[in-house]
């Protein structure tokens, strides 16, 4: 009877397939996941004493709630779920009606094949797919880069409106570019919606929902259009922490050359802990975006932080309990990448700078290359790993 079933399983899934290479534009890649995961479906039916030619939309549902159990990737469920439907949609064609039946009987019960969870087209819309795709990259990008993915792809979807994932071509993204560039969006903004929506397209053609990712051979020749930064004079950078231009001077003195001296971006000033600092060795172990590092500290920079640490203590009386952070807000917690923005910003406008957390970062690589840095070392001390930000540099020498 196993035999049987499992030959019976065998047929279905051939006429599958060739019901998907017939009726629809899926590659042969996609049609071979479609069909291993419509197997793994059978198995599912036949460990219960079920058979693939009698199942029934319930079916399916069941066997997500069981791959929930098993803690499978939600990506994997998501691919899984749009071969069931399109498994339903061939059931379908291939037999107008479905028995349902348990243990081999028949019920004699007639089902027609009903829109459920995973048949409905308004669930391959473009919009539902991006809210599926934020939240299975949510713990696996940056806070900057899901809200980039968020507020690009908006756009996207916003332009193509609502179209069914499937029907997202090359000819789509080039129009939304071509928009984007008549808009007068820079080439490094236009940039970086092309490889939002590389990664969204990849993520929708790996569940199932694209035959291939139609952003894949997309390039944007951006090199030689980038403006390379346009960074204050040192002095100026230099006057500034002369100025006492708030009642944290101390504490935004401080910050300001960690950002300046060292280099360092906004949001890995906010996450140092106390114990990340080596006075007597004048060393700061840094938490990077890719992997950790350490930094030298120079006098100056020791100097503030022996300046601030009181003010820190002072800080600490507010908080409501003990803090590891370095930097403190005036409550005694952890200070925000927008609170250490705007105390930049009040930094540099005792002055007449208009100076943003980047533009001392950027700073600091142009003044370091012109005044003979090696460009490896400063690579290492800012945490790059991206090549067209090397070469950026490369150009500053």
């Amino acid at each position: 009877m196993a035999a049987a079933t499992t030959a019976d399983d065998d047929l279905m899934l051939l006429a599958f397939a060739r019901f998907l290479r017939n009726h629809t534009a899926a590659a042969d890649t996609t049609i071979a996941i479609y069909e291993s995961d419509v197997r793994s479906f059978a198995a599912f039916l036949r460990e219960r004493q079920m058979r693939l030619r009698g199942a029934v939309p319930a079916d399916c549902d069941r066997y997500v709630a069981h791959l929930w159990s098993t803690d499978a990737r939600q990506d994997t469920i998501r691919r899984r779920s749009t071969a069931l439907r399109h498994f339903y949609k061939f059931l379908g064609v291939y037999r107008p009606t479905v028995i349902l039946s348990e243990g081999g009987q028949s019920h004699g019960k007639e089902i027609h094949p009903a829109p459920g969870p995973f048949d409905s087209p308004a669930d391959d819309t473009v919009d539902r797919a991006l809210s599926e795709f934020i939240a299975s990259v949510r713990e696996k990008v940056s806070p900057h880069t899901l809200r980039a993915y968020k507020a690009d792809l908006k756009k996207f979807v916003g332009f193509v409106g609502t179209i069914a994932a499937e029907k997202v071509e090359s000819t789509c993204v080039e129009s939304f570019l071509s928009n984007l560039q008549e808009k007068g969006l820079s080439p490094a903004s236009r940039a970086r919606h092309a490889a939002a929506l590389r990664a969204f397209c990849a993520w929708m053609a790996g569940c199932g929902l694209l035959g291939h990712n139609p952003v894949a051979a997309h390039h944007m020749r951006r090199s030689s259009e980038v403006r390379d930064p346009d960074v204050p004079q040192k002095s100026e950078l230099q006057a500034v922490l002369r100025v006492r231009s708030s009642g944290l001077y101390e504490r935004d003195r401080f910050i300001w050359l960690l950002l300046y001296a060292c280099g360092l971006r906004s949001s890995e000033v906010v996450s140092i802990d106390l114990k990340d600092i080596d006075i007597k060795r004048g060393i700061l172990s840094v938490s990077g975006r890719k992997s950790g590092r350490y930094v030298s500290l120079s006098k100056e920079v020791i100097e503030a932080l022996r300046a601030y640490l009181p003010l820190r203590n002072e800080l600490l009386c507010a908080a409501k309990g003990p803090s590891d952070a370095l930097i403190l807000n005036w409550r005694g917690a952890r200070l925000t990448v927008r609170s250490l923005t705007r105390s930049v910003h009040k930094m540099g406008a005792s002055l007449n700078l208009h100076v943003q957390p980047r533009t001392l970062r950027h700073a600091h690589a142009v003044h370091a290359l012109r005044d003979g840095a090696e460009l490896h070392g400063l690579r290492h001390a800012l945490g790059l790993t991206g090549a067209t930000t090397v070469e950026r540099l490369s150009r500053l020498r």
